[in-house]
């Protein structure tokens, strides 16, 4: 790994603690007042996009950032 990004290894632990951690069912109501229907969240590289209106299930991680940002 002495030729490895950084940042690389970084996103790859996080996308691996991610797919072990216990997973919740969320959903991101649509807004009349944000028209924006995609919500993007990142976490050390590793990209998340949600769609307004749609049910799914995220790690616990991922569910309380977008806890903390108002979106659940």
């Amino acid at each position: 790994m002495a030729n490895a990004k950084p940042g690389k290894i970084i996103e790859k632990d996080t996308k691996e603690h991610l797919s072990k951690e216990e997973k919740v069912t969320i959903r991101i109501s649509k807004n009349e007042k944000n028209k924006d229907e995609t919500i993007p969240v990142c976490i050390n590289g590793c990209n998340y996009f949600f769609k307004r209106g749609e049910t799914v299930s995220v790690p616990k991680t991922i569910a309380r950032i977008l806890e903390l940002a108002g979106y659940i």
